[in-house]
Formats: C-alpha cells, structure tokens, sequence
C-alpha cells in the first residue's frame, strides 16, 4: 500500500466491499471523533427553557416543555456554500457571535415549509469546528422574537463542549 492511500473496508447487507482512495496528511483533516464530544452548560438557562442531551454529543431544546430546537454537529462546508442552513429558509439577517463553542454566525430565518401556507422564523447559529467540515449547530424557532433572540444568545453564551479531538 502507499503512504498516500488509505483502504477502508465497508458491510453493505454482508456484503464486503474494499474501497481504496487517496488521503491528505494533513493533520488538520483528522477524523473527527464525535464520541469525545460532550456538550455542558456553564450557568442557568432563561426561565421556562431545558436542554435535554439526548446522547453527549447532541440535545433538544424545550419551550415551556415543548420541544422548539436542537444542538447537533453538521457537515459545513463554508458560507459560500450555504452549507448548514435548513432547506427553505431565507436570511433576515445574520450577526457575527462569540459562543461558549467558538466563534460563528447566528441568522434569523424565515423558513417556508412546502404544503404549509405559514412562514416560520428560526434562530439559526453555526459555529464551524476548526481544521474539520463539521460545525456546531444549534437552532430554535421562535413565537416571541425578541425573547426568544434574547434565550439563544443566552444559550450561545453557556453551551461549551468537552472535546478531546
């Protein structure tokens, strides 16, 4: 085998397959571990809000007990892409933040579901995961814009990760 290929060995339905491609040494593109990540909060939620973590490396985020939200890791690919952001959706706006998890953007959305006449607003935020195309993301919608704006950052600001990566 060459230094420059890796071989990776697939089950599809018991059926083994050996797929042989080339790999960049960079250290920086590393296999991202997602069991050594831990999602924590640092200090109090706003009041009437949880963040249930479902598995340590992803949670719900609930609204008076209803689920509104979730924090997950995506694949990121670069603001040019539009990669992240829900299918549907158009920016209002977007604002450079600082976060318990690194730095990012948060958005506000308007989301048009197909088959549903209601435009939503989202609070969107995607914090990219350095040296990886990956990104934290945490979203919730909303029904009391500047309140809920107002538990998002808050969110943003006490959401911090164990990461052994």
């Amino acid at each position: 085998m060459w230094k420059d290929e890796l071989t990776i060995t697939l089950d599809y339905i018991n059926k083994n397959e050996v797929y042989v491609a080339k790999v960049d040494r960079d250290p920086n593109t590393a296999a991202f571990n997602y069991d050594r990540v831990e999602f924590k909060l640092t200090g109090e939620l706003p009041e009437g809000w949880k963040i249930s973590f479902t598995m340590k490396n992803q949670g719900q985020i609930f609204k008076r007990g209803k689920q509104v939200g979730s924090i997950e890791i995506l694949g990121y690919y670069g603001d040019a892409s539009g990669s992240g952001r829900p299918n549907h959706s158009s920016i209002v706006s977007v604002e450079g933040i600082k976060s318990g998890l690194g730095n990012g953007k948060l958005y506000i959305l308007e989301r048009d579901m197909p088959k549903d006449p209601r435009t939503l607003t989202e609070y969107y935020a995607i914090i990219p995961i350095k040296g990886h195309e990956l990104a934290y993301n945490v979203w919730i919608d909303c029904d009391d814009l500047d309140n809920d704006l107002l538990a998002m950052k808050r969110f943003l600001q006490i959401l911090e990760v164990n990461n052994g990566n």
